[in-house]
């Protein structure tokens, strides 16, 4: 889709734009169509959602807010 960033995406699904029934309905009958491509989708979505949402990844952000709140909350020197 244009203007849409791939990273949101990627290879992990198909991008339609927002409203565009005909353009929902061809993806989804591309993809019944296409085994191997869901197969890979899928494996690559679980792959990601492993990489960015893992409880390793959200401690480290968890991590990252809270010194960033505890600096904010230093008195100035």
């Amino acid at each position: 889709m244009p203007g849409q960033p791939p990273e949101l995406v990627g290879e992990s699904g198909i991008a339609v734009p927002p409203g565009d029934a005909t353009a929902l309905a061809a993806a989804i009958a591309t993809l019944l169509d296409d085994p191997d491509r869901r197969r890979v989708m899928g494996r690559t979505a679980r792959l990601r959602a492993e990489r960015l949402l893992g409880w390793e990844r959200a401690a480290d952000r968890l991590e990252t807010i809270y010194l960033g709140l505890s600096r904010a909350s230093e008195p100035p020197a």
